[in-house]
């Protein structure tokens, strides 16, 4: 067959729904036969060598800001229009773009290495050789689809060909392709792999080879050899390539010597996914279906939906309204200009603009028409004030932004077993400072999914570990009905799941999810072992009687979203066929029989209820016997699933139809209870952010007693007779009227509620349902929405993963601007990451699905406090200040020309140099302002975290808006005016003659109101930086003001021959300024007026009207966060001056003089935060109260009990003055003393905080010494 008929049958193939893949041997006849698939090579870098400058200049430009400086670049290099020359804008674009070409690049190579390294490993190929077929060694590169390979985990022992094959040293048992098992080197064909590449989960997974060929290769002598007799004795016939990593669908195809071909219906058991890995597995042989970039874990592995932060979404606007003031000012100013010209033009030795712009065209004035002078004469104007917009602010913000992310990856607070938090984007730092409402899954999230079996009820009777589970129990049962039905409720137990048992696993079994291995256990202390487990048959091992009970394992209904239930179907040894069922009680509960269904509602109902109370997940058993026709039929219907090629969509309906019919009229035989714990340090990282007025919704698929038991066990709901709890009550079979009327009632019952009362919503996944929810249907969206917004905490339950998505985009509609964020850990959890403003993903036992969906990942809840609270706030802090300073830099630079035009009559006359307008961005001001986006902060780390009130300014905006804008922007044009107005009436215009006899002129004029502006910004920054540093003081006095005095002298004698003509020329002006006392007098008086009232607002802000902020800021900024003091200098030469402070339990207790907590250790494993971070108090979980002085050591606390002792007289003082108020209010019969003692309201009082995003000025927590929590 020609090449082109070929290409022609598999095309053909692809647009039928298949591809067919022959045998394919390097080396032979066949090594390329009927296969022309995409290779094994695979690419995750965006550029070459020769496609970098076109891609990267397209990527630049088409980001506005980048398109609004080209833009001015063209109009500079016009003739006689540009005041500032013609490469003022060009050279720090250029200088901004190369540096971001660079990173870039470092970037991109780091992915080109990682693709070459991966694409280069070895594995082992079966190819023809001169000596015949031998095992070689080929790159992953160039495997092809049809190839088979060989893996192997050990060495040592002979494997199945070794004798005919030659060695190959360097391959390893990690999986290149997707590949379809042949053989394995165990005897029923079973190997075992990791995938905790694809995944995350560490458990061992079984996989086995298609039963054919592996007694093909197992029974012949050399079965490589005799396989290419035939051309197609191996054929594959599979879907096209898909990301679905659940889903496999194929047929091969085995063409023996002897006898009929056999169709082969392949499953995902059959299938090696690329990534995973052979572990206690010899040798796999196997045959490649996928390569390249058509496997699944590459067609998966699409990046999340780009993100814009609320700050970006924001400036975007700023810079079109400032862009929008730029045109309405260039235009002002050719009006201006004409009315000047229109005075002139009987003088005609008098340059007016017209004469001008006919000499720069070089044509006689009445050949230039109005029009074309006016529009000159505007761009003369937008090239003049275009700086206005920092032209370095995206740089700046992105490289910010990247350091932000380096400091998150490196938190040595947030590690936990070994990982540590993960920025997967850097777009969305300051975001993590705005989040008003976090959606949290349940399991796995909040919980450790770690399932321990706790308890189960069976026959009438409940069962708990407590009460001495051991292998013999079930002898003492003196009922021989209770003991049928607890031997068949273990029977199922051990048998109804897929776990294999391994000796190769830690725990003994292999198990896909945590749930399963569960239940075995339980089964194994219930006495029934599960021994064995293998394709066709398993083996339960009776322990008391060491009697075995066999099983032949036919069909396995595996658990899904839908069903949400799983089914095994079995004949057991008298030949009866089962089907032992387990689900959910919502589930199981319709497919009882009449008997089961009574039995359920008399007893089960109630015990089922009792574990959800508990907090236990909770499982029932039934079973069902079904005829061999029955299964016969099932299996047939699945058959036809896996091998149809058309009408798949009615095959797959059919054979649910079966599994749902084989399913009904279930025998119950019992109930299971398992216990997932809650995860460290969870109650008290809701807790804390509960007080940082965050919203928090538990949405999870389990029943809702269950979560609501949860809910209180994290805190989320509250213990307490002020929080109520309301549970929209509807039964499944209602109506949309039925649900709004019971909003009507809950909201009635909110609005007759007292001004102090919390209150808490229930509901479950079939209201939304009942309601016809869709965020399409903006109408119920938003009543929803107003309904739900009124509660404090809210917890939904039997939700799938759309409702969950679904949730999140209603709030993050209606929400007012504020920022949602959905935390997760499992791949049901996705939908909601992407859907939320801010996706978080948990490295939980569910794999790491919703980690790769994410846009950053820690180990473990409690993290999250530190990652809103401290990196989030301080993040949005720093962003906000970095643009806030490059607008007002830049707008106060370049507002100096508008004053000047004045008494330039409007002609677009620069008082500035060209050299120091080009270095205004890219040399004199561009390193101080990353002190700010790198190293500044509001708050310590320790304050943020005892005053989590704080979290407020950045959640509200308070930082960056359109009024602080303009306040910015206002105050850039103040200085500038009073900087340019002081010079100029100081040095009397431009004739003042300094040092040497030398007049001022307009260089040196432009010097010096230069000067006067860098002095005042540098000392601007200095005022609104809140963490004075070495690297500040290093980038304002150095880099800074140092680099623009030099840059003056180098300027003085290179601009005589670096530019033209008409620029302004400098030409030993440095030299004459910088020796003349009175140039540093003016520039000093310009500064101080400029900047003056600036440092007493500050002054009397902090001492004489302060904010809770600077009372924080004041009162705790006690140098505890750095061992050599807040500002120390010789301590801030390195990276870590922005990281958390590293200290041992030990380092903490000798500094703070042996004060050490007795729960030191408590609080590292819990918050993640130093020890010392705790302040003096510790959390109780009901009320906030004192640690007892008897936890100082005697030894170490003379150095700091002196200093406390008098705070301490003074509070027990007040402590005594409120006590006798008490006892005055509770004699006079006004309340009782109970109401009266604060301890009760504590926890009202924390919740008035977050009700209120406020701290009410209250003397009850400085009497009582609460937890720093709340602090006023």
């Amino acid at each position: 067959m020609a090449a082109s008929e070929k290409r022609r049958s598999a095309a053909a193939d692809v647009k039928a729904g298949h591809r067919q893949i022959r045998l394919c041997v390097p080396g032979s006849k066949t090594s390329s036969y009927g296969n022309t698939y995409i290779g094994n090579r695979v690419w995750s870098n965006k550029y070459t060598w020769y496609t970098f400058v076109p891609k990267f200049l397209y990527e630049q430009l088409r980001k506005v800001a980048n398109l609004f400086f080209l833009a001015t670049c063209i109009l500079q290099l016009i003739p006689g229009v540009s005041p500032t020359g013609k490469y003022s804008t060009l050279a720090p674009l250029c200088i901004f773009m190369l540096a971001n070409a660079i990173r870039e690049g470092i970037q991109d190579f780091a992915r080109y290495r990682a693709d070459k390294a991966i694409n280069r490993k070895n594995v082992a190929v079966l190819s023809r050789t001169r000596a015949g077929m031998r095992w070689v060694g080929t790159r992953w590169e160039s495997v092809k689809a049809g190839q088979v390979l060989r893996l192997e985990a050990k060495r040592g022992r002979a494997s199945l060909t070794t004798a005919a094959l030659g060695d190959v040293n360097a391959c390893s048992a990690d999986i290149p392709a997707d590949l379809v098992i042949l053989a394995t080197s165990e005897a029923d064909g079973t190997c075992t792999i990791t995938t905790k590449n694809l995944d995350g989960e560490t458990n061992l997974k079984s996989k086995s080879a298609v039963p054919v060929t592996h007694a093909y290769v197992s029974s012949e002598a050399s079965p490589w050899e005799s396989a290419l007799t035939p051309k197609d004795r191996f054929l594959l016939n599979v879907e096209n390539p898909h990301k679905d990593m659940d889903k496999f669908k194929g047929i091969l195809t085995f063409k023996p010597e002897e006898g009929d071909e056999q169709d082969i219906a392949l499953t995902l058991d059959n299938v090696l996914l690329r990534g995973s890995h052979v572990e206690n597995t010899e040798t796999v042989y196997a045959m490649v279906a996928y390569a390249g970039v058509e496997t699944k874990v590459c067609l998966s592995s699409k990046k999340p939906p780009l993100k814009y932060s609320s700050i970006d979404r924001l400036l975007n606007k700023i810079i079109v309204i400032i862009l929008i003031f730029l045109l309405a000012l260039c235009t002002f100013c050719v009006l201006m200009s004409h009315l000047y010209d229109k005075g002139y033009q009987q003088f005609p030795y008098i340059i007016t603009m017209e004469r001008y712009y006919a000499y720069e065209l070089g044509t006689p004035k009445s050949d230039v028409k109005d029009i074309v002078l006016y529009l000159l004469h505007w761009a003369t104007f937008f090239i003049l004030f275009n700086n206005a917009v920092p032209i370095s602010l995206l740089i700046t913000v992105d490289i910010s932004k990247m350091l932000q992310a380096f400091f998150i990856d490196s938190d040595p607070m947030m590690v936990h077993d070994g990982f540590n938090a993960e920025a997967r984007t850097s777009n969305l730092n300051e975001d993590l400072g705005r989040v008003k409402h976090v959606f949290s899954d349940k399991t796995g999230t909040l919980t450790r999914n770690e399932m321990v079996f706790k308890c189960c009820s069976v026959a009438g009777e409940r069962y708990e570990v407590d009460l001495g589970f051991n292998d013999y129990f079930l002898e003492s049962m003196s009922d021989s009905r209770e003991k049928e039905q607890m031997e068949m409720f273990v029977t199922m137990l051990a048998a109804c799941n897929t776990v294999i048992p391994s000796e190769h696993s830690v725990s003994g079994y292999i198990a896909t999810s945590p749930d399963e291995e569960a239940l075995v256990k339980g089964a194994e202390s219930l006495g029934f072992q599960l021994e064995s487990r293998s394709q066709n048959a398993m083996t339960v091992r009776k322990l008391a009687e060491n009697t075995t009970i066999t099983f032949e394992q036919l069909h396995v209904v595996p658990f899904d979203s839908t069903r949400k239930r799983m089914s095994v179907v079995v004949r057991s040894n008298t030949g009866d066929f089962f089907v032992f069922t387990k689900g959910a009680d919502v589930t199981m509960r319709p497919l009882l029989d009449a008997a089961s269904e009574a039995e359920f509602e008399r007893f089960y109902q109630r015990e089922v209820h009792h574990y959800s109370c508990e907090g236990l997940r909770v499982l029932v058993f039934a079973r069902k016997k079904v005829t061999a026709s029955e299964v016969e039929r099932l299996q047939t219907l699945h058959q036809k699933t896996q091998t149809a090629e058309e009408d798949k969509d009615e095959a797959e309906a059919a054979y649910n139809e079966c599994v749902a019919g084989i399913q009904q009229g279930l025998e119950l035989f019992g109930c299971s209870a398992v216990e997932d714990m809650l995860q460290e340090g969870v109650p008290e990282c809701i807790y804390k952010l509960r007080c940082a007025n965050i919203i928090i919704w538990m949405l999870t698929g389990d029943n809702l007693d269950t979560a609501q038991n949860i809910a209180f066990s994290c805190r989320l709901f509250e213990d307490h007779h002020n929080f109520h709890i309301h549970r929209i009550q509807v039964p499944q079979h209602g109506s949309q009227q039925d649900v709004l009327d019971e909003m009507d009632r809950i909201t009635t019952d909110l609005l007759n509620a007292g001004p102090d009362d919390r209150h808490g919503l229930l509901f479950e996944g079939h209201v939304l349902k009942l309601m016809k929810f869709n965020p399409n249907d903006k109408e119920v969206t938003y009543q929803f929405y107003l309904f739900s917004n009124q509660f404090h905490s809210v917890v939904a339950s039997r939700l799938e993963p759309l409702q969950k998505a679904e949730l999140v985009e209603m709030t993050k509609n209606f929400g007012d601007d504020y920022i949602t964020l959905a935390i997760g850990d499992g791949a049901n959890d996705v939908p909601m990451i992407r859907a939320a403003d801010v996706g978080i993903g948990i490295r939980g036992q569910e794999g790491i699905q919703a980690v790769l969906s994410s846009d950053y990942s820690i180990a473990q809840f409690r993290f999250l406090l530190r990652l809103l609270l401290v990196h989030g706030h301080w993040s949005y802090c720093r962003v906000s200040h970095t643009i806030l300073y490059s607008f007002y830099k830049n707008i106060a630079l370049y507002a100096t020309n508008l004053w000047y035009q004045w008494y330039v009559q409007f002609s677009g006359q620069s008082v500035f140099g060209v050299m120091s307008l080009t270095i205004w961005n890219s040399v004199t001001t561009c390193l101080p302002v990353f002190t700010l986006g790198i190293v500044d902060r509001p708050v310590s780390e320790r304050q943020m975290l005892e005053n989590v009130e704080l979290y407020y300014m950045s959640q509200e905006s308070l930082k960056f808006g359109a009024w602080v804008f303009m306040m910015w922007g206002a105050e850039a044009l103040m200085h500038s005016a009073i900087c340019f107005f002081v010079a100029y009436f100081s040095l009397g215009g431009t004739e003042t003659v300094l040092a040497g006899a030398r007049s001022l002129g307009l260089s040196g004029f432009g010097t010096t109101l230069y000067t006067a502006i860098l002095l005042v910004v540098s000392g601007k920054l200095f005022l609104i930086s809140n963490a004075i540093t070495f690297l500040t003081l290093f980038t304002i006095v150095v880099l800074s003001i140092g680099a623009w005095l030099t840059a003056l002298l180098i300027f003085s004698y290179m601009d005589m021959w670096l530019f033209e003509k008409w620029t302004i020329t400098t030409y030993g002006v440095g030299g004459t300024c910088l020796g003349s006392s009175f140039f540093w007098l003016v520039v000093l008086l310009a500064t101080l007026v400029a900047l003056s009232r600036d440092y007493i607002f500050k002054a009397l802000k902090v001492n004489v009207w302060p904010t809770f902020v600077d009372n924080v800021r004041r009162d705790g900024f006690d140098n505890i966060d750095h061992p050599h003091g807040a500002e120390c200098i010789n301590c801030s030469k390195m990276l870590w001056w922005a990281q958390p402070p590293r200290r041992t339990v030990e380092e903490a207790a000798t500094f703070r003089g042996g004060r050490a907590s007795r729960y030191s250790t408590w609080s590292v494993n819990t918050y993640g935060v130093d020890p010392h971070l705790r302040g003096d108090y510790n959390m109780n979980p009901e009320y906030l109260t004192p640690v007892d002085d008897e936890r100082l050591s005697s030894d170490d606390e003379t150095a700091t009990v002196t200093s406390r002792k008098s705070r301490r007289r003074k509070r027990n003082s007040k402590k005594t003055r409120f006590a006798s108020m008490v006892d005055e209010a509770a004699a006079a019969g006004e309340q009782s003393e109970e109401e009266l003692r604060p301890r009760d309201r504590r926890i009202s009082f924390a919740d008035t905080v977050v009700a209120s995003g406020r701290v009410p000025e209250l003397e009850m927590d400085e009497v009582y010494g609460t937890s720093p929590n709340v602090r006023v």
